[in-house]
């Protein structure tokens, strides 16, 4: 083993440390270490047996075995980064190759058609441009994430030729910079102007028909609003002005983003209508705040006016009665109490709270409390009182017990 990791493992990595400057040499490099990869993993094997028998050696064996394990697993760390590395490196490669098929081919389209008045073409050469700066934004992406992964392995795996490596793919990135600034920009620019014109006409329209609309809204909400008479209506009214809030968070990016466009290409034309229609927004939401918060009001002013009016004072149906047992029976008394809400039921002794003692076991079931002793005593003897209350009002029932 030690053999085999020295002189074919280790001198593996040694060995295979150029990366390449293009994409055959790239996957050559990505293949090769993930062949080897298979290799090791084939190997582990051989080494957990290794590993399990290091307990029967002696401590000289022992401390070679440990040296060879963590070899292995620095081992297994380097060529995993490697091939981490060398798929992102691959990647950018084939980025890179599709990058100079868009450009050849914008190129052509350039070159065949100088008038540019085809609408078909128009509409071709942009899918095309986009199709280049989606490519170039992804190889921009993966070459940094490749360079910034290759500075930190590179720092760690010395016989790795990660410098090379990362100038062909600055390079690269570079080469594509200089390419796509050269196409076409004032065809580009009218177009983007056309489209960005178009749009924002577009937006405002869909926000001015959002705002006429909304004013409708709110008139009949308000309309709605003075005839309510229960918390229920006052919640539905509160939910339609929620649906509103939905919708308003979709005009108010829209505003954002034409807003956005406006002051970056300096459309003077479109700042002063932009300007009127965000007053005009801002009043219909205002509006629509004050009525959502007012709704929310009365939701509560009524919820509270119906608990109220539902209340009902605890009343005790059956009263508790005395009793007489012997000492060492089993007892239960119980009271039938309604009330609205239901009530909070204590149980006292001699005017003190028994929920604390556990020889007392309390219930209160289908408008019924019961107050049940297991087995009496001599000292349960005294005055059971049980109280009901709620907040509208409270009731008491009280019973000698006499435990002989």
């Amino acid at each position: 083993m030690q053999s085999w990791l020295s002189q074919s493992a280790e001198a593996f990595l040694s060995s295979s440390g150029n990366m390449g400057d293009n994409l055959p040499q790239a996957a050559d490099f990505l293949t090769r270490h993930k062949q080897f990869a298979t290799e090791i993993t084939n190997k582990d094997t051989d080494v957990f047996t290794l590993l399990s028998r290091s307990k029967e050696l002696g401590s000289n064996e022992k401390n070679q075995v440990s040296e060879f394990h963590h070899r292995y697993e620095q081992l297994k760390q380097t060529l995993e980064s490697r091939v981490q590395l060398g798929s992102l490196y691959q990647q950018f490669h084939k980025f890179a190759k599709e990058m100079n098929a868009s450009f050849d081919s914008l190129d052509s389209l350039l070159v065949s058609n100088r008038g540019f008045s085809d609408q078909r073409i128009s509409n071709q050469m942009t899918q095309v441009f986009r199709m280049v700066q989606d490519t170039l934004t992804q190889a921009k992406h993966q070459g940094d994430k490749f360079v910034s992964l290759a500075k930190a392995v590179g720092t760690t795996d010395h016989n790795l030729q990660v410098d090379k490596a990362v100038d062909c793919v600055r390079r690269a990135l570079n080469e594509h910079e200089q390419r796509i600034s050269k196409v076409s920009q004032s065809w580009l620019e009218w177009q983007q102007v056309q489209e960005n014109v178009d749009r924002i006409n577009n937006v405002i329209e869909e926000i001015e028909m959002w705002i006429q609309e909304s004013w409708e809204i709110i008139h009949t909400l308000e309309k709605e609003a003075q005839a309510v008479k229960t918390s229920e209506d006052a919640a539905r009214l509160s939910t339609r002005v929620d649906n509103f809030k939905q919708q308003q968070r979709l005009q108010e990016e829209k505003l954002h983003i034409i807003e956005e466009t406006v002051k970056k290409l300096h459309f003077e034309e479109h700042e002063h209508k932009l300007d009127e229609v965000k007053r005009k927004y801002k009043d219909i939401v205002d509006r629509m705040y004050q009525f959502g918060n007012k709704m929310v009001t009365v939701t509560e002013t009524l919820r509270q006016k119906e608990i109220v009016e539902r209340m009902e004072v605890p009343v005790i149906l059956a009263q508790l009665r005395d009793a007489q047992v012997d000492e060492g029976q089993r007892f239960e008394m119980s009271a039938r109490i309604e009330g609205q809400p239901e009530p909070k039921i204590q149980w006292l002794k001699d005017g003190v709270d028994v929920s604390s003692n556990a020889d007392y076991l309390t219930t209160y079931l289908n408008c019924t409390a019961s107050l049940r002793i297991d087995e009496t005593f001599v000292d349960d003897s005294g005055i059971y009182t049980v109280k009901a209350a709620n907040p509208a009002g409270q009731a008491q029932s009280s019973a000698r017990l006499t435990v002989k």
